[in-house]
């Protein structure tokens, strides 16, 4: 046997066969051997029918030799289990303490499965599932071939067991065969049967109903005293109780031997197509056939009931006393619940018992259907019948679940919506499809094409698959266009249907939800209306934070959630350890309006507002944190709520939307948002007179960071940063003018001017060392050390970086930290230290995994793309550098500054392999970015890259080499990079 190898090196053993019915053989899928010698077949055998469990050296023995085991058995089955773990595989044929196992589980012994299935299809035909039986039990006996492993010994009641069983299982499948629908008597068999097994009476009892059911009772007869000769004459036996039953039956004619009658289906009828859900169809169906009491819920026109009257009838074969369908929608009266449904199965009991004495042990399937309104009652009922009846099975549509024990709720999916406007994609939609046929109902010759395709996604994404939804938005393509039906739908038209058959309650799609937020609580209607201030996913914390006032209480908002999950309301997303959830959008527009009649709109809204805003806070609070990236991502779930917030903070309060600005500066960063941010505060500014210039120097700040890293140009950032330090240093705030030095130092910088740059820093470092103000001097450390560094000044560089690297350890900001050690790597190898450069570089990776950043990895891997080029590695380096331009692409983070490094890091390495062209034009696109982004020079990138340009300049010639660099220049980031992937696919990363 042999093993795989998964992604994460741990061993996969693949999935073996065992046989030991018929010719002894062993192997993975096709791939078999036969195992000769009598002995070994024995030890197989004995291991195989044990199936992963410890088999004794005795038992072992015996299997062997039986009785007459030799002095030299032990150290003879020391060879054969040798010689089998040659066959078998060593990690197969374990030894144990006193024995032997065999580590394979009985689905991989042809024999154990011949068992199990025997053992199934005796069940199914005891619950009278007698198709299903005959189908289980063909299967059996497929799999049987005699047994050719020796018989003396152990072996022998193994073998004599499985003889038995075959005996049975051809009895257990000629009687399904007999009784299953459809079927007509096979008396052939069945005498060839008792010619084969003349003691066994099952079969004469077979062959006796099978001649009554074919009109020839006489013969029937005739059996009997052939069977009765048979057992007299040679077991001196007379016939068994059920044997004479039969024959007394057949004397009298007995009803009780008739041939089971078909099965009687009664389920509502449609004129309309089933469309899609085949999927669907099948796992309720399977439900329905394997548990008791099933509920389908789910939204008012989400076609519960259609779906399972689909199931229902698809499960009817295993259900020979019938299938029925309750209405219960016009019950009114919940005592009526047991008269309904006693009419149903056909008896005028009014009372659960009568119906119990009625329906007795009968294996039939009832479906009750519009049970929201009577939910206590048929809750009592259906529990009382699957307790009393053992061969009951109900399924039940609601809106909501009946809460019992036994009860297997099934929330009803939506239909698939396209994921894009393709006509492709648009023909394997269900929504699509259920939204065409209602179509072309109403307008003759309405088809799918190119034009149509886009709006009519749309429609069916806007009703987020609702069936009623559909069909309703559908009926009106007699009137309308798709791209018409869609404008309504996305400005909240409603559509309403005018059939004369449609029930009240599906007149349109707000009436369906309303009816079925009847059956919600209280409670859980305030819940499911405050919940409508969430502009998408909201978690349990954001839930506590807006909806925790009465009649909605902590004792209470885990029931109103778990009531609105089941009731399909809302929408449960597992991610990890955590759920979030979300309101579907017909369900969102209907909770809106709820909200606002209620005269909560402006509670919920102001704890939304304040919920936000805490979000934010959090965010930026920690945003130098190890806990940043799960801050981060909890802002992106709720990237929908915080624009919502910031949008209406912007008209109505200038104030806290700029603080809020100012606190998303690092998240807004790690996203590369710098378009949006920029725009919001550019508005905002139109507003300056009600910011106070603390928040406005914090605003221009901000502002100015962003123009930097966006590459807006010099002339933006320094604007930004003269008008922060002017606010600052107007109102006194020292530690604050020291970090606008800081930006503007980063945009004189930028410009070129490195040596007044590096004034600003130390400036700055120094007021905030005298301050104390440890965030501070790391960040002035850092600008100083890389101006210093851009000037030669490496002592100096470095003496900033360790004050820089010490108010890391004290602040505990982990990315800044990762930066410090990343600029000592270059220091380290602007001094030709290669390996201090390679020990800073990885030490600062290492954070950088802690932390999980993806801006931040990239950048990481690039740098351990130029430590390990300068290591003279360019296998890892191109590694490493791959890496990073997949991180970059993936995160959208082509714009950052540090990418003309990266795509100039490629263009060495590929100028290694000889790519000498390619390698040019990357050095072009670099220096092209740089230049759109307003980069000044003495960027960090590739150690000896001038002397590469040189030298690909002189080998190409000046005008091929200009040539070259000009096409690349005509490149973007994203193309580039591409480019640089692409010289490199050979390289597996």
């Amino acid at each position: 046997m042999r093993a795989m190898t998964t992604a994460e090196g741990e061993t996969e053993r693949q999935n073996c066969r065992i046989n030991i019915l018929g010719p002894i053989t062993a192997g993975v899928g096709d791939d078999l051997v036969e195992v000769r010698g009598q002995r070994r077949q024995a030890v197989l055998v004995a291991l195989a029918l044990a199936a992963g469990q410890t088999v004794t050296r005795e038992r072992l023995l015996a299997s062997v030799w039986g009785e007459d085991c030799p002095p030299t058995a032990t150290t003879s089955l020391r060879v054969l289990i040798s010689q089998l773990r040659k066959v078998v595989g060593e990690e197969l044929l374990e030894t144990a303490e006193n024995g032997y196992r065999l580590a394979v589980t009985p689905a991989e012994v042809d024999a154990l499965v011949f068992r199990q299935l025997a053992d199934h299809g005796r069940e199914m035909l005891h619950q009278r599932r007698y198709p299903a039986a005959y189908e289980t039990l063909q299967s059996t006996m497929e799999l049987w071939h005699e047994p050719q492993w020796p018989d003396h010994g152990a072996l022998w009641e193994e073998s004599s067991s499985l003889a038995n069983t075959k005996e049975e299982v051809e009895l257990l499948l000629a009687e399904a065969r007999l009784l299953a629908e459809g079927l007509p008597p096979d008396i052939a068999t069945l005498e060839e049967l008792t010619q084969r097994y003349p003691y066994r009476e099952r079969a004469w009892e077979l062959l006796m109903t099978a001649l009554y059911w074919a009109g020839r009772q006489a013969e029937a007869l005739g059996a009997f005293q052939r069977a009765k000769t048979v057992l007299r004459e040679e077991l001196g036996l007379d016939p068994g109780p059920s044997l004479v039953d039969v024959e007394t039956a057949i004397l009298n004619q007995d009803p009780r031997l008739d041939p089971p009658s078909p099965a009687t289906v009664n389920l509502p009828r449609y004129a309309t197509e089933f469309i899609g859900r085949h999927d669907q169809v099948a796992e309720l169906t399977d439900l329905a056939v394997h548990r008791r009491l099933v509920t389908v819920v789910g939204l008012g026109g989400a076609g519960k009931t259609r779906l399972a009257v689909e199931a229902a009838g698809a499960a009817a074969e295993d259900f020979p006393d019938g299938v029925v369908c309750v209405e219960l929608g016009p019950v009114a009266d919940a005592d009526l619940v047991p008269r309904q449904i006693g009419q149903a199965v056909g008896t005028v009991a009014e009372t659960v018992d009568g119906i119990v004495t009625h329906l007795g042990s009968a294996r039939m399937l009832i479906v009750l259907d519009n049970a929201e309104h009577l939910a206590a009652a048929v809750a009592e009922t259906a529990n009382a019948l699957i307790t009393e009846c053992p061969n009951l099975t109900v399924l039940v549509t609601s809106r909501t679940p009946l809460q019992l024990q036994a009860e297997v709720v099934w929330p009803i999916p939506l239909l698939a919506v396209p994921e894009n406007d393709t006509v492709e994609e648009c023909q394997r939609s269900d929504a699509v499809q259920l939204f065409l046929a209602r179509a072309q109902t109403v307008a003759s010759g309405f088809h799918l094409d190119q034009d149509n395709a886009a709006p009519i996604a749309d429609a069916c994404r806007l009703l987020a698959g609702h069936p009623l939804g559909i069909e309703l938005a559908a009926a009106r393509c007699g009137a309308l266009s798709s791209s018409d039906i869609a404008k309504r739908l996305r400005t909240g038209g409603a559509m309403e249907g005018a059939e004369h058959d449609r029930p009240e309650r599906h007149r349109s799609v707000d009436v369906a939800l309303n009816w079925t937020t009847e059956a919600l609580t209280t409670a859980q209607r305030a819940l499911l209306r405050r919940l409508a201030v969430f502009q998408g996913a909201f978690d349990l914390r954001g839930v506590e934070s807006v909806c925790l006032v009465s009649p909605v209480t902590e004792s209470n908002l885990v029931d109103c959630l778990d009531g609105l999950a089941k009731s399909s309301l809302m929408q449960v997303d597992r991610e990890s350890d955590r759920c979030w959830y979300r309101l579907l959008t017909p369900v969102h527009g209907m909770a809106q309006q709820m909200l606002e009649k209620s005269g909560e709109a402006p509670m919920a809204r102001t704890r939304h507002r304040e919920a936000m805003r805490s979000l934010v806070q959090d965010a930026g609070d920690g945003s130098h944190q190890a806990e940043a990236p799960q801050l981060f991502a909890r802002v992106d779930a709720y990237a929908n709520d915080v624009r919502a917030v910031l949008d209406q903070a912007g008209c109505e309060d200038p104030a806290a939307a700029a603080e809020m600005c100012v606190q998303l500066r690092q998240y807004w960063t790690s996203r590369r948002s710098h378009h949006e941010v920029l725009r919001r505060i550019e508005s905002l500014l139109e507003h300056r007179g009600a910011i106070s210039d603390e928040l406005l120097a914090s605003l221009y700040e901000t502002a100015s960071w962003f123009h930097l890293d966006n590459g807006s140009g010099v002339s933006s950032v320094k604007e930004a940063a003269l008008k922060c330090l002017q606010l600052r240093e107007r109102i006194g705030d020292a530690a604050g003018v020291a970090t606008a030095k800081l930006l503007l130092g980063a945009g004189v910088s930028h410009g070129g001017d490195h040596e007044r740059a590096y004034c600003l820093f130390n400036e700055a470092q120094s007021t905030l060392e005298h301050l104390g103000h440890d965030s501070g001097m790391l960040r002035a450390g850092i600008n100083a050390g890389i101006a210093a560094q851009k000037l030669g000044r490496l002592d100096d560089a470095d003496t900033h970086l360790q004050v820089a690297l010490s108010a890391a350890h004290r602040t505990g900001a982990r990315a800044l930290e990762a930066l410090v050690l990343e600029r000592r790597s270059y220091l380290a190898a602007e001094r030709d230290d290669a390996a201090a450069a390679d020990a800073l570089v990885r030490a600062a990776h290492q954070i950088r995994v802690e932390l999980n950043d993806p801006l931040e990895l990239s950048r990481s891997y690039w740098s351990l793309g130029i430590s390990a080029l300068v290591s003279k590695d360019p296998t890892t380096a191109t590694r490493n550098m791959l890496e990073s331009m997949r991180l970059a692409q993936e995160h959208r983070l082509t714009d950052a500054w540090w990418i003309p490094g990266l795509i100039e890091l490629a263009a060495v390495l590929m100028m290694d392999q000889g790519s000498l062209l390619a390698a040019t034009r990357l050095l072009g696109a670099a220096e092209s970015l740089r230049s759109r982004s307003g980069l000044g020079p003495n960027q960090q990138t590739v150690p000896g890259l001038d002397e590469a340009r040189r030298s690909l300049e002189e080998t190409l010639g000046a005008d091929t080499f200009g040539s070259e660099l000009s096409l690349g220049a005509a490149q973007t980031g994203p193309v580039a990079l591409r480019r640089a992937q692409e010289g490199f696919a050979h390289v597996s990363v």
